[in-house]
């Protein structure tokens, strides 16, 4: 099982970066279209506008210009940028809670089964020496401590899980980000852009949260 949530989680994460490429150049379009609308409807006016002057209108214009640029430059990048947000997020958490676990170990949920093995040893040892005839007077204490194991074991599965989807939960907010981050370019489109870095923070959030809820565990 360990080493199949891997395999579905990296095949999960490569189709959704190689979608994001795809559609990416759909938000470059778009970018375009909205940096012609956004000229038009706020540079032109001000440029034919009498009461501006000079100073007004190269200041709006560079203004606009610094936005469409740096928005490109971040579609260009996206994943890029999004898997160094994803790594800064888990290095903050693991480094908060002081753990000697990697970044790398914890985006593999595998490594988070193979804790389980770490934790639930004690248990195990306990369990198979009070098998055979020795169980007829420990079958209640035995039977507890199998509980406990069984507990333990869902609990990390529990973190393992949510690690892998979570990674999936952010990769797919940067594959909509590619499409709907050129929308801040206009005023009356920058709630989708606003949305979706919303959405692309909140997942950065979680991964901080998670990453230092396992390090502690």
């Amino acid at each position: 099982m360990e080493t199949l949530i891997d395999k579905v989680v990296g095949s999960f994460l490569g189709a959704i970066q190689a979608g994001t490429l795809a559609v990416a150049r759909f938000g470059l379009g778009g970018l375009a279209i909205l940096a012609f609308i956004a000229y038009g409807t706020r540079q032109w006016p001000l440029v034919m506008s009498s009461g501006a002057g000079l100073g007004d209108m190269l200041a709006q214009f560079l203004l606009l210009v610094l936005g469409i640029g740096i928005t490109l430059w971040i579609v260009t990048k996206i994943i890029p940028i999004g898997d160094a947000l994803f790594q800064a997020a888990l290095t903050i958490g693991l480094q908060a809670a002081g753990s000697p676990v990697t970044a790398t170990q914890l985006r593999s949920p595998s490594f988070i089964l193979r804790m389980h093995k770490i934790v639930t040893k004690p248990l195990e040892t306990f369990i198979l020496w009070h098998t055979g005839w020795a169980i007829l007077w420990n079958g209640p204490t035995v039977l507890q401590m199998w509980l406990a194991e069984l507990v333990i074991y869902f609990t990390f599965l529990g973190v393992a899980l949510h690690i892998a989807f979570i990674q999936i939960e952010f990769y797919l907010a940067i594959l909509l980000a590619s499409v709907l981050l050129p929308c801040v370019v206009m005023t009356s489109s920058t709630f989708l852009g606003e949305l979706v870095v919303g959405w692309v923070l909140w997942c950065t959030t979680r991964v901080l949260l998670i990453s230092a809820i396992a390090a502690i565990g």
